[in-house]
């Protein structure tokens, strides 16, 4: 197996859509990662007048001049684009949409995902948001091994974060953006030369986390003080948490 001697040698793919992942391989460029091919969720319309808008992350890549994909599905031929990407790896952070098996086994040394939380713990889509919301004091970054299950793959390595009363989910995304460049820093090189070794994840620990569904945005009054504020702070700046005073939504 060649040895990779600088990071500047391997062919890498990033994955990812929203702002937090975009500041991530904005980071990752500037350190001299070598991005080929950038993946990431279609354009959604946006404002008043459903402008389309390109994703955090394909901005970053068309500033650097990165060819982006953005399927719309993987189904019925929707990976063909693979065909005229050869990479050693790709990384993964809030891509937001199922990878299927095609992917996962197209780079020479797999696909890796940075993944918002300590795992087993809070596996899922809403890992900073649920870590707010349960009062967490710790949470992380954790580089994992994409498998077809849901964050179940081995852990390669991770960091740790302290979650303080003041964080909402804009503080604690920009902290787990520098967790995850550092992270990457450190473990993408090593493990591309083998010289990480994965741990299996304690499946008996697992947690999990959906996705928050517009009818989570509305603030119960059945919250304490405490649990209504951890709530407003891990649905800020949005969506947003919301509550009715008689007809009036605040």
């Amino acid at each position: 197996m060649a040895r990779f001697d600088s990071i500047q040698q391997a062919k890498l793919v990033f994955m990812g859509t929203p702002a937090l992942a975009a500041e991530v391989l904005s980071s990752l460029l500037d350190a001299g990662f070598r991005f080929v091919a950038v993946i990431s969720s279609p354009d959604k319309p946006i404002g008043r007048k459903q402008i389309l808008a390109p994703t955090p992350v394909k901005e970053v890549a068309l500033a650097h001049n990165i060819p982006v994909y953005q399927p719309t599905t993987y189904r019925n031929g929707g990976d063909e684009f693979l065909k005229n990407i050869d990479c050693d790896l790709i990384l993964t952070m809030a891509y937001g949409k199922i990878v299927p098996l095609s992917v996962l086994h197209h780079p020479r040394f797999g696909c890796l995902n940075l993944h918002g939380s300590l795992l087993p713990y809070y596996r899922g889509a809403s890992p900073i948001q649920s870590a707010i919301l349960n009062g967490e004091r710790k949470t992380g970054v954790s580089l994992m091994e994409m498998v077809e299950q849901m964050d179940a793959g081995q852990v390669f390595a991770s960091k740790e974060i302290d979650l303080e009363e003041t964080d909402d989910t804009a503080s604690l995304s920009k902290k787990m953006a520098i967790a995850a460049t550092k992270l990457c820093l450190e473990s993408i090189l090593p493990y591309l030369n083998g010289e990480l070794i994965g741990v299996p994840q304690e499946e008996s620990k697992a947690t999990y986390c959906g996705k928050i569904a517009p009818e989570m945005e509305r603030l119960s009054l059945a919250f304490d003080g405490k649990a209504a504020l951890r709530y407003v702070k891990a649905l800020s700046p949005a969506p947003g948490a919301y509550l009715y005073l008689g007809d009036r939504k605040l």
